[in-house]
């Protein structure tokens, strides 16, 4: 499955592309996270969730993300977007 998925990504995801991961990257893998963001395609971008803890501890972060961040906040063809792992109650902008 994780060739699939690697595959799938890399189909729709081209090098220049920006993708935000919103948390868990990679909830209970037995293998080193490296080995997957080593084959993943774009600039990649963690937004940190309640599992990702345990791997990033020991991890060369900036290696393989642009940014690590809590929440982040990222305007879209005029949109704007929040992101974070977790539910929000109230946020800025919202409609």
């Amino acid at each position: 499955m994780d060739h699939a998925l690697i595959d799938n990504w890399n189909a729709r995801v081209h090098r220049d592309d920006h993708v935000y991961i919103v948390g868990d990257f990679s909830f209970r893998s037995k293998r080193p996270v490296s080995d997957y963001l080593d084959k993943l395609a774009g600039h990649k971008h963690l937004i940190i969730g309640n599992h990702d803890g345990s791997w990033m501890r020991n991890f060369d972060l900036e290696a393989f993300f642009e940014s690590v961040d809590n929440e982040l906040m990222i305007v879209d063809r005029n949109r704007h977007v929040i992101m974070n792992h977790y539910p929000l109650m109230t946020f800025p902008r919202k409609s």
